[in-house]
């Protein structure tokens, strides 16, 4: 079948054969032509679902949506946007050229909690150091010269833009300084999926 990015099926090559399978989860309702995902209906056709998420915002600040974004996510069990291997790699390209910039950056783009994670342990390296107590857990390389601050509350809008400090309200930072115990002269910040 040839799908669309956020799922609606273009053509199948199933003369005959009904196949209500659609994204993990996923299910197509036949009288309807809406997909059934667990607790309420997706509209392929619009990329959203027709009720808001059961879970309130803890799934996110849009209870309406699938997934952040269908074209750079995979969703294996149909619960959580996850980065490819790729994607994966571009994203701590990114981090480590915006880090070596200096100053305060953000990066575009949503991840799991879980791909933060990942992404600051690939950004220390290993042996880090692991401090907990200041609302979310640092970990600071073995050198002392890159830092990974796990998810945190990100309320606010910037005064210049008018625009929210964080899409989710939820971020991550990457820090790096050039001597060990000085200021973090870098500050990477990206979005995450909301805290529960």
């Amino acid at each position: 079948a040839m799908l669309r990015s956020y799922g609606e099926v273009l053509h199948a090559d199933t003369a005959g054969i009904n196949q209500p399978l659609r994204f993990q989860g996923q299910y197509q309702d036949a009288d309807s032509g809406l997909y059934y995902n667990r607790h309420r209906y997706y509209d392929p056709g619009v990329g959203r679902y027709l009720s808001p998420d059961p879970v309130g915002l803890d799934g996110g600040l849009n209870q309406y949506a699938y997934v952040p974004d269908p074209l750079s996510c995979i969703d294996p069990l149909g619960l959580s946007c996850k980065l490819t291997n790729q994607q994966f790699k571009n994203k701590l390209k990114r981090i480590k050229n915006q880090t070596a910039a200096g100053g305060n950056r953000g990066i575009n783009g949503i991840v799991s909690q879980d791909d933060a994670f990942k992404l600051g342990g690939a950004f220390i390296g290993p042996n880090y150091n692991k401090i907990s107590g200041y609302g979310s857990d640092l970990l600071i390389s073995e050198d002392g010269l890159r830092q990974y601050r796990g998810p945190s509350p990100k309320r606010g809008k910037n005064p210049l833009t008018s625009e929210p400090w964080s899409r989710t309200g939820t971020q991550v930072n990457f820090q790096s300084r050039s001597v060990p115990e000085g200021p973090w002269s870098s500050n990477v910040h990206l979005d995450t999926e909301s805290l529960p």
